[in-house]
């Protein structure tokens, strides 16, 4: 099985457990979604068809193209702001964007199996060490981000009596975004030299 037969059958298999997410399709059906992933080289192309997804049936041309880094990629379709993933570089948006927030709303809720497909590839003993590596940073990452956010913003109103502006909140958090990025693309970074040992 082909690693884009792999991602439409998980993707059916948990749009097969919640009918409301799978509804959330009908606006986008007929339409194809292709997913790039930078590091691995991966085109993936997929159709909504009455509900689900499938291989495409013709060879035209994606209504939009997600491409994604791999570290970012479960943020895709958890509630993580796909404005925040653009600005961050981590994933860009070419095309029909309507498609895009649609396929991402109906998806975000659902819980893959990452380390299944990840196994597919590199078999059982790898895929669980980076899922542990990959939850231990994903965690301690978020944490520091959220403590980070809070310190400054206590800082700024309480030691220096000011407020900041909400421009200058929003760069900031994207700064720390991007640094959260960065450390996610050396962890691929690291989990691609291991697994090529």
């Amino acid at each position: 099985m082909s690693a884009n037969e792999l991602l439409i059958t998980a993707l059916n298999r948990y749009l097969d457990l919640d009918p409301e997410r799978a509804n959330a399709l009908d606006s986008i059906d007929g339409r194809l979604i292709a997913l790039r992933i930078k590091e691995l080289e991966l085109f993936l192309q997929m159709e909504v068809k009455n509900k689900r997804l499938q291989l495409p049936l013709d060879e035209r041309a994606a209504d939009v193209v997600l491409e994604v880094s791999m570290q970012v990629l479960p943020d895709l379709f958890l509630r993580v702001d796909s404005n925040q993933l653009m600005q961050s570089g981590a994933i860009t948006i070419e095309g029909d964007t309507h498609v895009a927030s649609t396929f991402q709303h109906a998806l975000r809720q659902i819980e893959i199996d990452w380390t299944g497909l990840i196994a597919s590839y590199t078999g059982e003993a790898v895929a669980h060490r980076v899922e542990q590596g990959f939850g231990v940073l994903r965690g301690f990452m978020r944490r520091q981000h959220e403590n980070f956010k809070q310190d400054v913003r206590d800082h700024l109103q309480d030691s220096l009596h000011i407020s900041a502006g909400a421009s200058e909140v929003q760069q900031f958090i994207q700064d720390v975004d991007q640094l959260r990025a960065d450390a996610d693309r050396l962890e691929a970074r690291i989990k691609r030299h291991e697994r090529d040992r």
